[in-house]
């Protein structure tokens, strides 16, 4: 069942209410307030109170200036990792295209000495190639280039670069030739001593190139250069073929001369064809 309340407990003043009181305040009121524009009577009092409050207000300041800066932080960071990214980026882009570069001059250095090289042979025929795949076949070394019996080639043909002698064609295809290189087991070539004297067999071992009988009576040193000498009608005379590093006795009567080749089918991708 619902109650019933009374008129009295919903007035807004219940009890006591004293409208002389209530003027007198109101009008005490105004006279603080009009007393305090006049004569300033409050300044020391909201000095004081404002020493209190400050505190509150630069509490409160620091505390939205610490938050702010946390976020301006995080958004300056976000923005620095994007832009090292893009930066990554480019720098990856520029390095790729520096290698493209560095390999062009190279490519167009290799061709400036071919195109040397085929002046100083002439007038012998030379056919430019690139070595496709340098292998290992049954124990043998093979160096592939690029053309074969539709460009030219046949076996027989010495093969080299700007630094000096490669090796030998020996197998040719439509396309594609193969090479045996100086290092072989099955390359030999006759050779002369820098000093224009002294003709000798030069052989690979796979490792280096040996002359394994060579007089004791003949001087020769660490350093000396073996070119082609020629006679063998197969090379022409001049090219480089390697460098003396080592002499060591076989015997009384020989010395057993270990060279390193001036060059190698991995050192360039250019290679130039002799037909001599």
């Amino acid at each position: 069942m619902a109650l019933k309340v009374s008129k009295k407990k919903l007035s807004l003043f219940t009890s006591n209410f004293s409208l002389t009181y209530f003027i007198f305040f109101i009008t005490l009121t105004f006279v603080l307030m009009f007393m305090d524009y006049r004569y300033d009577y409050l300044k020391q009092i909201r000095k004081d109170l404002s020493i209190v409050t400050s505190l509150f207000i630069s509490s409160s300041n620091n505390i939205m200036n610490f938050f702010e800066n946390i976020q301006d932080s995080t958004k300056s960071n976000a923005s620095l990792r994007d832009e090292i990214k893009q930066l990554n980026i480019k720098i990856d882009k520029l390095s790729i295209e520096n290698q493209i570069r560095n390999f062009l001059v190279a490519e167009n250095e290799n061709l400036r000495e071919a195109n040397i090289l085929s002046k100083k042979l002439s007038p012998k025929k030379t056919f430019f190639a690139e070595v496709t795949t340098p292998t290992i076949r049954g124990n043998k070394k093979i160096v592939v280039i690029n053309k074969g019996t539709k460009n030219g080639l046949r076996e027989g043909m010495p093969v080299v670069n700007k630094l000096g002698l490669v090796g030998q064609i020996f197998s040719t295809y439509e396309k594609t030739s193969e090479v045996i290189p100086l290092l072989s087991k099955k390359f030999a070539v006759n050779a002369l001593q820098n000093n224009g004297k002294n003709h000798v067999i030069i052989y690979g071992n796979n490792e280096f190139l040996e002359i394994p009988y060579f007089p004791v009576s003949i001087q020769i040193s660490i350093g000396d250069i073996f070119v082609t000498s020629g006679l063998d009608n197969v090379y022409p005379s001049g090219i480089k073929i390697g460098e003396v590093v080592e002499i060591s006795p076989e015997d009384k009567q020989f010395n057993k001369i270990k060279l390193k080749p001036s060059t190698s089918s991995n050192q360039f991708s250019l290679v130039t064809v002799i037909d001599y």
